[in-house]
Protein backbone atom coordinates (compact mmCIF):
# COMPACT_ATOMS: atom_id res chain seq x y z
CA UNK A 1 0.00 0.00 0.00
CA UNK A 2 1.24 3.65 -0.64
CA UNK A 3 0.53 7.24 0.40
CA UNK A 4 1.54 10.29 -1.42
CA UNK A 5 3.66 7.70 -2.98
CA UNK A 6 5.73 6.58 -0.40
CA UNK A 7 4.96 2.97 0.72
CA UNK A 8 3.36 2.70 4.05
CA UNK A 9 6.43 0.00 5.22
CA UNK A 10 8.62 3.35 5.08
CA UNK A 11 6.84 5.48 7.34
CA UNK A 12 7.66 5.77 11.10
CA UNK A 13 7.38 7.74 13.73
CA UNK A 14 10.95 8.89 15.12
CA UNK A 15 12.12 11.75 17.43
CA UNK A 16 15.34 13.68 15.99
CA UNK A 17 17.49 12.20 18.88
CA UNK A 18 16.27 8.61 17.50
CA UNK A 19 15.45 7.16 21.26
CA UNK A 20 11.54 6.94 20.56
CA UNK A 21 10.37 5.25 17.37
CA UNK A 22 7.80 3.30 15.74
CA UNK A 23 6.46 1.80 12.51
CA UNK A 24 3.31 3.18 11.27
CA UNK A 25 1.16 1.42 9.40
CA UNK A 26 -1.96 3.00 8.01
CA UNK A 27 -1.37 6.16 6.43
CA UNK A 28 -2.60 9.82 7.92
CA UNK A 29 -5.92 10.78 8.69
CA UNK A 30 -6.48 14.10 9.01
CA UNK A 31 -4.47 16.79 10.18
CA UNK A 32 -4.83 20.13 12.72
CA UNK A 33 -2.99 22.95 13.70
CA UNK A 34 -3.37 24.01 17.08
CA UNK A 35 -2.34 27.39 19.36
CA UNK A 36 -3.37 26.29 22.69
CA UNK A 37 -1.10 27.54 25.92
CA UNK A 38 -0.29 23.42 26.08
CA UNK A 39 1.08 22.86 22.63
CA UNK A 40 4.67 24.50 23.78
CA UNK A 41 6.74 27.54 21.74
CA UNK A 42 9.40 25.06 20.40
CA UNK A 43 6.41 22.62 19.08
CA UNK A 44 5.29 25.87 16.68
CA UNK A 45 7.86 25.81 14.77
CA UNK A 46 7.78 23.14 12.13
CA UNK A 47 9.86 21.72 9.55
CA UNK A 48 7.09 20.49 7.33
CA UNK A 49 4.91 23.12 6.20
CA UNK A 50 1.75 21.98 4.02
CA UNK A 51 0.13 25.61 4.10
CA UNK A 52 1.71 29.38 3.72
CA UNK A 53 1.49 29.45 7.71
CA UNK A 54 3.16 27.49 10.06
CA UNK A 55 2.22 29.23 13.79
CA UNK A 56 0.44 26.32 15.86
CA UNK A 57 1.74 22.88 16.42
CA UNK A 58 1.07 20.63 13.44
CA UNK A 59 -0.78 17.40 14.72
CA UNK A 60 -1.47 14.50 12.29
CA UNK A 61 -4.02 11.66 12.85
CA UNK A 62 -2.80 8.43 12.92
CA UNK A 63 -4.44 4.72 13.93
CA UNK A 64 -3.45 4.18 18.04
CA UNK A 65 0.04 3.41 18.47
CA UNK A 66 0.31 3.57 21.29
CA UNK A 67 -1.60 2.18 24.89
CA UNK A 68 -0.93 0.80 28.31
CA UNK A 69 -0.98 -2.38 27.24
CA UNK A 70 1.14 -1.78 23.78
CA UNK A 71 3.35 -4.89 22.93
CA UNK A 72 6.11 -3.81 23.02
CA UNK A 73 5.45 -1.09 25.59
CA UNK A 74 6.24 2.46 25.65
CA UNK A 75 9.98 3.15 24.34
CA UNK A 76 11.86 3.66 27.58
CA UNK A 77 12.79 7.34 26.32
CA UNK A 78 8.79 8.68 26.23
CA UNK A 79 7.28 10.45 28.76
CA UNK A 80 3.78 10.20 29.08
CA UNK A 81 2.38 13.19 30.72
CA UNK A 82 -1.33 14.04 31.86
CA UNK A 83 -1.59 17.74 30.65
CA UNK A 84 -5.02 18.57 30.81
CA UNK A 85 -8.39 16.56 32.25
CA UNK A 86 -9.21 15.15 28.88
CA UNK A 87 -5.11 14.29 26.95
CA UNK A 88 -2.05 13.01 27.95
CA UNK A 89 0.74 13.97 25.88
CA UNK A 90 4.02 11.57 24.82
CA UNK A 91 7.57 13.32 24.49
CA UNK A 92 10.79 11.97 24.08
CA UNK A 93 12.43 12.47 27.46
CA UNK A 94 16.18 12.86 26.04
CA UNK A 95 15.35 15.25 22.76
CA UNK A 96 12.27 16.56 24.47
CA UNK A 97 10.13 16.39 20.98
CA UNK A 98 6.78 16.66 20.65
CA UNK A 99 5.98 12.64 19.89
CA UNK A 100 2.09 12.82 20.31
CA UNK A 101 -1.33 13.64 22.16
CA UNK A 102 -3.74 10.87 22.74
CA UNK A 103 -7.37 12.47 23.95
CA UNK A 104 -9.58 10.25 25.89
CA UNK A 105 -12.66 10.48 23.96
CA UNK A 106 -10.94 9.26 20.96
CA UNK A 107 -10.13 5.12 21.43
CA UNK A 108 -8.38 4.87 17.96
CA UNK A 109 -6.58 7.91 17.22
CA UNK A 110 -3.13 9.18 17.99
CA UNK A 111 -2.11 12.66 17.25
CA UNK A 112 1.36 12.61 16.26
CA UNK A 113 3.95 15.77 15.97
CA UNK A 114 4.17 16.27 12.32
CA UNK A 115 7.68 16.47 12.59
CA UNK A 116 8.65 13.26 14.10
CA UNK A 117 6.46 11.25 11.31
CA UNK A 118 8.89 10.63 8.27
CA UNK A 119 8.86 10.62 5.39
CA UNK A 120 7.21 14.32 5.30
CA UNK A 121 6.07 13.93 1.35
CA UNK A 122 3.56 11.28 3.54
CA UNK A 123 2.05 14.01 4.47
CA UNK A 124 1.02 16.17 1.27
CA UNK A 125 -2.15 15.01 0.36
CA UNK A 126 -3.40 15.36 3.93
CA UNK A 127 -6.90 17.76 3.63
CA UNK A 128 -6.16 21.23 4.51
CA UNK A 129 -5.34 21.59 7.96
CA UNK A 130 -8.08 22.32 10.76
CA UNK A 131 -6.87 25.19 13.29
CA UNK A 132 -8.06 24.95 16.80
CA UNK A 133 -7.66 27.18 19.86
CA UNK A 134 -6.87 30.38 17.86
CA UNK A 135 -7.32 32.99 20.10
CA UNK A 136 -3.91 34.16 20.75
CA UNK A 137 -2.65 33.74 17.42
CA UNK A 138 -5.97 35.83 16.11
CA UNK A 139 -5.00 38.23 18.57
CA UNK A 140 -1.24 38.35 17.58
CA UNK A 141 -2.02 37.79 13.99
CA UNK A 142 0.43 35.05 13.89
CA UNK A 143 -1.76 33.11 11.59
CA UNK A 144 -3.91 33.88 8.55
CA UNK A 145 -7.01 31.33 9.02
CA UNK A 146 -7.15 32.06 12.52
CA UNK A 147 -7.08 36.27 11.94
CA UNK A 148 -9.48 35.66 9.13
CA UNK A 149 -11.82 33.96 11.99
CA UNK A 150 -12.03 30.80 9.64
CA UNK A 151 -12.09 28.49 12.31
CA UNK A 152 -14.23 30.05 15.12
CA UNK A 153 -14.38 26.81 17.42
CA UNK A 154 -13.39 23.41 16.46
CA UNK A 155 -14.48 22.30 13.36
CA UNK A 156 -14.40 20.69 11.31
CA UNK A 157 -12.70 18.69 13.57
CA UNK A 158 -14.44 14.94 13.63
CA UNK A 159 -13.70 13.24 17.09
CA UNK A 160 -12.17 9.91 16.33
CA UNK A 161 -11.10 9.81 12.76
CA UNK A 162 -8.88 6.54 12.47
CA UNK A 163 -12.27 4.86 14.08
CA UNK A 164 -13.42 2.02 11.59
CA UNK A 165 -14.99 3.55 8.32
CA UNK A 166 -18.37 1.56 9.25
CA UNK A 167 -18.69 3.43 12.76
CA UNK A 168 -20.52 6.10 14.29
CA UNK A 169 -18.51 9.06 14.91
CA UNK A 170 -18.29 9.60 18.73
CA UNK A 171 -20.24 12.50 20.80
CA UNK A 172 -18.01 14.43 22.27
CA UNK A 173 -18.37 17.43 24.66
CA UNK A 174 -16.94 20.96 23.06
CA UNK A 175 -16.87 21.64 26.43
CA UNK A 176 -14.89 19.06 28.65
CA UNK A 177 -13.94 17.29 25.84
CA UNK A 178 -15.56 13.48 26.86
CA UNK A 179 -17.50 11.34 25.52
CA UNK A 180 -21.14 12.34 26.07
CA UNK A 181 -22.18 9.45 27.93
CA UNK A 182 -19.01 10.78 30.57
CA UNK A 183 -19.98 14.33 30.41
CA UNK A 184 -21.52 16.02 33.09
CA UNK A 185 -21.57 19.79 32.02
CA UNK A 186 -23.77 19.41 29.05
CA UNK A 187 -23.32 22.56 28.04
CA UNK A 188 -22.59 21.67 24.57
CA UNK A 189 -25.91 19.11 23.41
Amino acid sequence: MTTSGTSLDALAVACPCGAVTTAVSAPPAALFVCHCSACLPRDKTWKFVPLPLAAGAPWVALPRLWTAKSEPPFPSALVVTRTSSFAVRGRCGICDAAVFIHYDCEAHTDWVHADVLAPAAALANLPPAAHINCGAAAATADCSPCVQGIYAGYEPWVPDPCRAPDTQVPEVCRTCFQLRTGCSCHDAW
